[in-house]
């Protein structure tokens, strides 16, 4: 059976965090990203015709972004997903992880 990604979209509920604390998240983030487009190179380098975790990284990207935005100066003191899914509080999880 061959991989598919599905990102689980079910509303999870409002995740806050201090600044200072989503910056080890942010960086988790960023981390797994790196880690699966290393994969990515991996897999094209051996014959995969095109690259099978783009998905993921678009969305591991997109939330980056949306963390980059509220770390951004003028911002409140806390990162705040208001209606943050189960997919996304597993990314987190694992970049933590």
């Amino acid at each position: 059976m061959a991989y598919q990604y599905s990102f689980d979209r079910t509303p999870w509920g409002t995740l806050r965090y201090w600044n200072k604390t989503y910056v080890v998240v942010q960086d988790g983030l960023k981390l797994l990203r790196d880690e699966i487009e290393a994969w990515n190179e991996k897999a094209i380098q051996n014959g995969a015709v095109s690259a099978p975790y783009q998905e993921e990284i678009a969305d591991l990207s997109s939330m980056i972004e949306y963390g980059e935005n509220e770390l951004s100066p003028g911002h409140d003191h806390m990162v705040t997903f208001p209606t943050v899914s189960v997919g996304s509080v597993r990314y987190i999880k694992a970049g933590l992880t």
